[in-house]
C-alpha cells in the first residue's frame, strides 16, 4: 500500500508517476481489484492518472455542510476531471444519525439522485484501529445482535462492502467472504 504524503514528499510523490503505474499495473495483472487510497483533490496528476484507471471511485465525505457544499458545488470546480466521468459513491465517514445532516437529507438538500452510504462513528473500531487489532475486531463483532451498540457499524461496513463488490463486478456473496476469516 502506498502510504499517504508528507509536504515535503509532494515532489517526489509527483514525480513517481511511473513507478506508481508500473506498480498498479502490475497489481492489475495479478489480482481481481485493486483498493488504493488517493490523495484528495485535483491537483495531483498521480491522483488524476489513478482516477482515470478506475472502475470505481469511493469518495469519503463529512457531514461537515462547507464540506457537502463543496461537493455539490453545481460547477463541479472542485471535482478532479476523471472524477466527472467514471461512476463513484459517496460514502459519509464518522456518520452520526442523530445529525439533521442524514444521507436522506443530505440527498434532498442537494437533489442528488446517487448512492450515499452512512459509515458510522464508532468508538471501538478506533480504539482497535488505534491498537493495531482491528483483527480481533471483526472477529468479534461480526455476529453481533440488533440490539448490540457494534451492529450499525457493521451494518455499514457490510452494505458499502457488498455495494463495492457489485459495482466492480466481484461477485462474492457476503456469507462466503466471512467464512474465509480465519
Amino acid at each position: 500500500m502506498l502510504q499517504a504524503t508528507e509536504n515535503e514528499d509532494k515532489l517526489h510523490f509527483e514525480n513517481s508517476s511511473e513507478i506508481i503505474n508500473l506498480i498498479f499495473d502490475k497489481a492489475e495483472e495479478n489480482y481481481d481489484s485493486i483498493l488504493l487510497d488517493a490523495h484528495s483533490g485535483s491537483q495531483h496528476a498521480v491522483t488524476n492518472q489513478l482516477l482515470q484507471s478506475s472502475d470505481l471511485v469511493v469518495v469519503c465525505l463529512s457531514q461537515d455542510r462547507n464540506v457537502l457544499d463543496k461537493y455539490f458545488d453545481p460547477s463541479r470546480r472542485y471535482w478532479p476531471e476523471a472524477l466527472h466521468h467514471i461512476p463513484h459513491m459517496l460514502v459519509i465517514g464518522r456518520y452520526d444519525a442523530r445529525s439533521k445532516y442524514k444521507v436522506r437529507n443530505i440527498a434532498g438538500k442537494y437533489s442528488y439522485k446517487g448512492d450515499i452510504f452512512p459509515f458510522s462513528y464508532n468508538t471501538g473500531f478506533r480504539d482497535s484501529m488505534n491498537d493495531g487489532n482491528l483483527r480481533s475486531y471483526f472477529l468479534e463483532n461480526q455476529s453481533v445482535p440488533k440490539q448490540h451498540e457494534n451492529y450499525r457499524f457493521i451494518q455499514d461496513i457490510r452494505e458499502i462492502a457488498a455495494y463495492i463488490l457489485e459495482k466492480t463486478e466481484v461477485f462474492v456473496p457476503i456469507q462466503q467472504a466471512e467464512r474465509r476469516v480465519p
